[in-house]
């Protein structure tokens, strides 16, 4: 067990993600994170396949605003087969567009032997007065990799890089001043052992891990009881804990508390698997 608790810690040591609500950002720099070159994804990669984790998850979410103007669907095309091409994407993939209830999606998929690719370029129409509707456009890039934490790194640096570079002239008018600097890049780590660990020793793990991050705990709930930051139960075997630490940029506020680290476990009785799930500053997704 104290290997899976190093393991996740050297990981989100390195994490510097930023998520929904009201979010906060140290510095003035917009650019996304780069890892020094102390070959961290190397290292975090072998002490993976060294230590035998079982079914590790690397999942990298973008979601950048790209302006405001008309796109035609050929130019949509466009800029998600460069986009798929910067990253290393061949061109055997799906392409598809689609209206929704406010807009329409143009969305490209590349599924892998070890990993999902969904790029999209989604497109909100707003009406603003009768017979007059503005447009917001955002590029939406989700990728899950398995067995690969080397990948994730990477894979977040270099998305970050892209979309910074493609988002650039944005920031030379006043769209962003106008609209908004919507940016997040995150990747969550998840980790799974087998067996049902006790309400004690996920505090236990969690305590060791928001040690290693110098993290205060702000909230903190017990199996069944409710969130008063998601809203919802924790789970009947579960735990999660919400922490504050000034290692990590960004943060989110909750009444007047700061939150940017996020621990919560599930288990998987069919499996007989207990997955702790890292995330800044919140895990956002059903587990």
């Amino acid at each position: 067990m104290k290997k899976l608790i190093y393991v996740l810690s050297v990981i989100f040591a390195v994490l510097l993600v930023q998520g929904a609500y009201d979010v906060f950002r140290n510095g003035d720099s917009g650019d996304a994170i780069t890892l020094s070159n102390d070959n961290v994804e190397e290292a975090v990669a072998r002490v993976f396949e060294n230590e035998g984790i079982n079914s590790c998850k690397s999942d990298i979410e973008a979601f950048y605003f790209y302006g405001t103007r008309y796109l035609g669907e050929e130019e949509k095309r466009t800029i998600l087969d460069e986009l798929a091409d910067k990253m290393g994407i061949n061109n055997i993939y799906e392409y598809s567009e689609n209206r929704t209830d406010n807009g329409s999606e143009a969305v490209l998929t590349k599924e892998g032997a070890f990993s999902l690719v969904t790029i999209k370029l989604i497109t909100y129409e707003i009406p603003e007065k009768e017979n007059v509707i503005s447009l917001r456009q955002y590029i939406s890039v989700n990728m899950s990799i398995r067995d690969s934490i080397k990948s994730g790194l990477y894979y977040k640096n270099k998305l970050g890089e892209i979309l910074n570079d493609m988002t650039k002239e944005l920031e030379q008018n006043d769209t962003m001043e106008t609209y908004g600097n919507d940016r997040i890049l995150s990747l969550s780590i998840k980790g799974d052992t087998y067996g049902r660990i006790s309400t004690e020793g996920q505090k236990s793990i969690a305590k060791e891990i928001l040690d290693g991050l110098d993290a205060e705990v702000v909230f903190e709930y017990l199996p069944g009881e409710k969130s008063d930051v998601g809203g919802e139960n924790v789970s009947d075997s579960g735990y999660c804990i919400y922490a504050y630490t000034k290692s990590l940029g960004e943060y989110m506020v909750i009444g007047n508390n700061k939150i940017n680290v996020n621990i919560v476990y599930s288990y998987d009785e069919e499996n007989n698997l207990t997955t702790l799930h890292v995330a800044s500053p919140i895990v956002n997704y059903d587990y």
